[in-house]
């Protein structure tokens, strides 16, 4: 058996790595806490019987924990506690990898009855499951969040302890045939809540109700972590900046979508891509601010030419990035590529990850451009429902104008058509399915009225009608959208 001394420093790991106070111990081994503190405190060592005792008790926080490890030294012990070589002498630490991370720990059962741990249990593990599907992000498996249940944890320690960034806890209460869910996501660096919501259910089908809430979950994670990450991005030095983190700084700039803005995600994307030239997400965005930069221009077939080569090039890098795929697929689509490679993509993006709030919003946007106005109306409202305070969210307040007019529901687009313009004044599309949409309900005047407002936002804005037979690959219906533009004045 180790020295006295080494054996309390170990001790004083295990308690600190497997968030055990004295009393715990005391009571699982079967001593008196007297005894647990003169342990800790270097005054004895445990007999044989209560170091296997203790063995086992570390065992149930660190799977395949054995009494062969007790002789490991100080620094090798730390890191099979997973507290990494920096705890042998100090404050336990991981190193934070490369992507977003998170854990999931246990949620609370707030229920009288303690059966109901399982019901807890299964909706973490779902969620759990969910967020795994979002490629970008690193997730700890279950068994290392489960070491944490049923114990007061902080989410600081949680973060240094299991080397993550954010932190997803929660609780259920179940109430005869209903549950609510409490989920809150909180930056383990700081401690900040960085989101919290909740969910409510019944228990007709107890597998529908998990998933139902895992996909809520990680819907509503998802945009939340982005914003998080993007803030951490902003504050760091240029200097210190990967392709990560260019692209994340171009994302922000390309936001506002004016003309410089979009420079500026062009120059930050091109660096990006220097440093990798198969980061598939840099070459996507690269893609999309061509195609804005190119909306309601004169038709560029260079521009349009390396957007689409950008595209391709993503979606041939892509892999599992959803992300990269659902981009360079809307990309495709908008700048006359393929409408089945498009569609093909989308769907692999939706399939990677089905709660994406850009995969939908860009799925719907291929399907109206592909003249499905009525397939495209279920991802647009889905997303919307996942982030209802998503940046992005006047994209989908757009697509739903142009889904609802494009299905013969000229005052349902209209509605959806003037959020769009308010949530996101800088894109046109807004404008221009108010201004179909107006025309279709014979309100001649207020579509010119509507045209007068583009034009003050986009002087050059033009009809463009090649551009409009690419984003409605149904002639009948780009036709219409052309003829409605010009009956409300906006030149060709």
């Amino acid at each position: 058996m180790a020295a006295v001394s080494d054996f309390a420093h170990k001790f004083g790991l295990v308690l600190k790595a497997c968030n055990l106070s004295r009393v715990r111990v005391a009571q699982a081994v079967g001593v008196d806490k007297s005894v647990v503190s003169r342990w800790a405190s270097g005054g004895q060592v445990p007999t044989d019987h209560n170091l296997t005792l203790l063995t086992e008790v570390v065992g149930r926080h660190r799977l395949g924990f054995a009494r062969i490890d007790w002789d490991l030294a100080a620094p090798a012990f730390a890191v099979r506690l997973g507290l990494g070589d920096a705890a042998a002498g100090g404050e336990p630490e991981l190193a934070l990898p490369a992507h977003p991370s998170i854990a999931v720990l246990p949620f609370t059962n707030l229920s009288d009855d303690p059966e109901q741990d399982y019901f807890a249990d299964g909706v973490v593990e779902e969620i759990t499951t969910a967020l795994c599907r979002l490629r970008w992000l690193f997730v700890i498996a279950r068994n290392s969040s489960f070491t944490y249940k049923d114990k007061h944890t902080d989410v600081k320690l949680v973060g240094r302890e299991l080397g993550v960034r954010y932190v997803l806890k929660g609780s259920v209460r179940r109430i005869a045939s209903r549950v609510r869910i409490a989920a809150q996501l909180i930056d383990a660096g700081s401690g900040v809540h960085i989101w919290a919501d909740r969910f409510d259910g019944t228990l007709d089908d107890i597998f529908a109700l998990h998933d139902a809430v895992a996909w809520q979950v990680a819907g509503a994670v998802e945009p939340n972590l982005r914003e998080a990450e993007i803030d951490r991005s902003l504050r760091k030095p240029t200097t210190s900046l990967d392709a990560y983190d260019l692209y994340m700084r171009g994302l922000v700039a390309f936001r506002s979508l004016s003309p410089d803005s979009l420079l500026v995600t062009m120059e930050l994307t091109r660096q990006a891509i220097v440093l990798d030239p198969n980061f598939a997400r840099a070459l996507a965005l690269r893609g999309l601010c061509i195609q804005h930069l190119q909306s309601g221009k004169e038709d560029d077939p260079v521009a349009r030419a390396e957007a689409l080569r950008l595209a391709h090039a993503a979606l041939a890098a892509c892999r599992d990035d959803w992300e990269a795929a659902s981009i360079a697929a809307t990309v495709i689509s908008s700048m006359g590529g393929s409408i089945e490679t498009a569609l093909a993509a989308s769907q692999r993006a939706l399939t990677l990850n089905p709660s994406g709030f850009l995969a939908l919003q860009h799925n719907g946007w291929i399907q109206c451009i592909a003249g499905n106005p009525a397939a495209a109306i279920e991802p647009f409202t889905r997303a919307l429902r996942l982030s209802p305070r998503d940046p992005f969210l006047g994209y989908c307040e757009a697509g739903l104008g142009v889904a609802y007019r494009d299905a013969g529901r000229p005052q349902e687009a209209l509605v959806w058509a003037q959020r769009a313009i308010m949530s996101l004044p800088r894109l046109p599309a807004g404008y221009r399915a108010a201004t179909v949409a107006l025309v279709d309900l014979g309100r001649i005047d207020d579509a010119k009225e509507q045209i007068a407002q583009l034009l003050k936002v986009f002087p050059e804005h033009r009809i463009r009608p090649e551009f409009v037979r690419r984003h409605n690959r149904n002639e009948a219906t780009a036709e219409a959208w052309i003829a409605a533009l010009r009956a409300a004045g906006l030149p060709d």
